[in-house]
């Protein structure tokens, strides 16, 4: 099913981006204070960014800062698992 330009994806996209930088995070090895450092980041704010329902807000160059930090492409980060379900 295609959405329209917009139209908000389940979950909302902060609660996708904060699920899967946390994934990404565990499955690097790495922990919240070191890829917090890597990023240049307090780990304080990155552990806002991966909590569940954080409405705080988080720029799109953080999340590419947070992509590049974990080796992945920042698609990935935006990518809702539910979708493929």
């Amino acid at each position: 099913m295609r959405r329209k330009l917009g139209e908000i994806i389940p979950g909302d996209i902060y609660d996708v981006a904060s699920r899967n930088i946390k994934k990404y995070r565990k499955a690097a090895g790495l922990s919240s204070e070191e890829l917090a450092e890597r990023v240049g980041i307090s780990p304080e704010y990155l552990r806002r960014i991966e909590a569940p329902k954080y409405k705080g807000g988080f720029s799109i160059q953080v999340v590419y800062d947070i992509s590049i930090a974990l080796g992945v492409p920042i698609k990935l980060l935006f990518e809702n698992e539910k979708e493929h379900d």
